[in-house]
């Protein structure tokens, strides 16, 4: 397919204006969802396939920074025009872009409230770290279900990676892999 192709030689082309406008904020302008889906597709195997030496690369910083305004102006755009069908994947993707770092950060946060028990309020604090994604419209956005159901899967992600994480100070054990908290796995199905 020549999208893939263009993501795998020339991503920027993917995210950087033409004109006014991005690949994605003009598909949504015209309302093709199928190319948003697309691109969003293109977006999250991008990201995907990154390796850890990759994100050194301030090339890479750059993409990925031009990447996340894109996909905050998509989710108020989308918000704007009623389109609300992929606000959950583009949060998805949004977040995936912050890369495992972030994951860890949060599985950390996540577990030192996990130890305070109730008081800790890590389910709490675990939503909350999602949603800080959302961009301020989003966050004033009426009940949207996929993205609701797409946060309490994160929030889950992120209370059983610290769960784990504290079972392995007890138990030896393989920690889960960061990959699968906010990607395309889900380790609660």
């Amino acid at each position: 397919m020549f999208l893939m192709e263009v993501r795998d030689r020339s991503f920027q082309s993917l995210v950087q204006k033409t004109g006014d406008v991005t690949p994605l904020i003009h598909a949504m302008r015209i309302e093709h969802t199928d190319m948003a889906i697309v691109l969003l597709g293109a977006f999250s195997r991008y990201i995907n396939n990154l390796q850890d030496e990759d994100l050194e690369k301030a090339e890479t910083k750059k993409l990925l920074k031009i990447l996340r305004i894109n996909l905050k102006i998509a989710i108020d755009y989308g918000l704007q025009k009623q389109q609300k069908d992929l606000m959950a994947s583009f949060l998805q993707t949004l977040i995936m872009s912050e890369g495992d770092s972030w994951i860890l950060l949060q599985t950390a946060d996540v577990a030192v409230a996990l130890r305070q028990g109730t008081e800790g309020k890590p389910v709490h604090n675990a939503e909350a770290a999602v949603r800080s994604f959302a961009t301020k419209s989003l966050g004033q956005a009426d009940f949207i279900a996929s993205l609701e159901d797409y946060i309490a899967n994160a929030t889950a992600d992120l209370v059983m990676m610290a769960a784990w994480s504290l079972v392995l100070q007890v138990v030896k054990g393989e920690p889960l892999p960061v990959r699968y908290t906010s990607h395309d796995c889900v380790l609660l199905d």
